[in-house]
C-alpha cells in the first residue's frame, strides 16, 4: 500500500524512468512514452524536459527517448556502497572458480529481482545477463528462493500475479508448492522456467538480524548443467548464502 507522504510527483517521474528504460536501445518517442504512462503529451514534455536537464533522459536527433549519462553515476555510486555487494563479491568468485558455472547476486523490487553483481564463468558459452537487468522473481532460482522469506501475503500476490514464461513456468498450486519446497531446503531451482535452455539454483540471504537482504545464484546452459547439478551445488549455495547473511548488520 503506498505510503499516505509518497509524492505523486516524484513516483510519476520514476515511472517515466522505468518507462524509458523498458523500451532500451531503441527508445521511445514522446507520444508513445506519454501514452505508456497514461498522461498527456504535454505533462510528459515537461517532465522529460527536467530529466533532459539533469541527463537521466536524452534525445537523439530523430527524437527518441533514451537513458541518459547522469544516472551512470548514481549506478556506480550505489554499487560502491552496496554492503550486500561487498559482502558477498568473494564468496561468488570462490563458487565461480569451484565449480565453472556463472554466479549472480541479486535484491528483490516489487515482483522482480535486480541483479547486483555477477561473475562470469571463463567458458565459451556463458549466461546472458548484465547488473542491472530485472527478472520475474516467480520464474527464477533466486526470486523462488527469496518468495520463501516473504510474508504470507506478498508471496500470495506474487504467485496470482506469476505469468507464463516458458513452458517449463510454474503457476498456480505447482508455484505455491516448488516455494514451500524451497522453504523446507534453502533453495530452489529454476529448471528452464524463466528461459528455455537454461537452468539455475538459488538460495536467499538474510542478514544476522534476520532481515531478507537478498539472493545468490549459480546459472548454466541446461545442455551443460543439469538438474542433477543444480542439486549437488544446492548446499554450498545455501552456506554461501548464510556466510554472507552473517556479515550484514
Amino acid at each position: 500500500m503506498p505510503s499516505k507522504s509518497r509524492s505523486s510527483s516524484a513516483a510519476r517521474t520514476f515511472e517515466l524512468i522505468n518507462a524509458v528504460a523498458a523500451r532500451g536501445r531503441a527508445g521511445v518517442s514522446l507520444s508513445a512514452l506519454a501514452k505508456d504512462c497514461g498522461i498527456a503529451v504535454s505533462s510528459c514534455h515537461r517532465y522529460v524536459a527536467t530529466l533532459e536537464d539533469l541527463g537521466v533522459l536524452e534525445r537523439d536527433g530523430a527524437g527518441s527517448i533514451r537513458l541518459g549519462p547522469g544516472l551512470i553515476a548514481l549506478v556506480h555510486s550505489y554499487l560502491d556502497s552496496d554492503c550486500l555487494r561487498q559482502a558477498a563479491r568473494a564468496r561468488l568468485e570462490d563458487l565461480v572458480a569451484k565449480h565453472g558455472e556463472t554466479c549472480h547476486l541479486g535484491r528483490y523490487f516489487d515482483g522482480s529481482v535486480v541483479y547486483i553483481d555477477k561473475v562470469e564463468c571463463d567458458k565459451s558459452i556463458r549466461m546472458v545477463s548484465r547488473v542491472g537487468s530485472r527478472i520475474p522473481a516467480h520464474s527464477s532460482a533466486m526470486g523462488k528462493a527469496i518468495a520463501s522469506k516473504l510474508a504470507p501475503g506478498e508471496r500470495e500476490r506474487l504467485i496470482a500475479g506469476a505469468k507464463r514464461r516458458t513452458e517449463h513456468t510454474l503457476l498456480g498450486e505447482d508455484l505455491a508448492a516448488d516455494i514451500a519446497h524451497a522453504a523446507e531446503r534453502g533453495w530452489a531451482i529454476d529448471n528452464q522456467e524463466n528461459e528455455l535452455g537454461v537452468r539455475c539454483v538459488g538460495a536467499a540471504i538474510l542478514a544476522a538480524d534476520g532481515r531478507l537482504a537478498g539472493a545468490l545464484s549459480m546459472s548454466g546452459p541446461a545442455s551443460r548443467f543439469s538438474v542433477a547439478d543444480c542439486r549437488r551445488v544446492a548446499p554450498e549455495l545455501a552456506s554461501a548464502a548464510k556466510a554472507i547473511g552473517a556479515r550484514l548488520l
